[in-house]
């Protein structure tokens, strides 16, 4: 369960300081922008973490699998969620050079930390 707070730290950090830094002014530039990215970006990550972390004891083959399956759809959600922000938010569609690129950024970085944390948690029952 450490590795599902960890990756809501890193991957949800970025955002929220984002967010923060645009509603006191230190950035001109929309709040929601950021705080939609993070969500979009951060619930299929926790999830798929979640599942990985749940099944790991069923052997490293599932949790293999579980990856994969996961990095897609953690893949067809950020984009179908980030389709569907661009057209229910006017900030987004405003700024969507920007939500893209802080969408990019965040899945790799999530996605990076998901499958380093899932590997660890892998090894933690000696499997790997």
């Amino acid at each position: 369960m450490r590795s599902i707070a960890w990756l809501a730290l890193i991957g949800g950090l970025p955002g929220l300081l984002a967010s923060t830094a645009c509603l006191t002014g230190m950035w001109n530039y929309p709040w929601q922008v950021p705080t939609i990215a993070t969500i979009i970006v951060l619930i299929p990550a926790i999830i798929s973490l979640g599942l990985i972390v749940w099944y790991r004891q069923d052997g490293p083959e599932l949790t293999l699998v579980l990856m994969l399956v996961g990095t897609l759809l953690r893949m067809g959600a950020a984009l179908g969620g980030g389709i569907l922000a661009f057209y229910w938010f006017p900030e987004v569609r405003e700024h969507g050079a920007g939500f893209a690129a802080w969408g990019i950024s965040l899945y790799v970085l999530s996605l990076i930390a998901e499958t380093v944390l899932g590997l660890k948690e892998t090894r933690k029952l000696g499997t790997a």
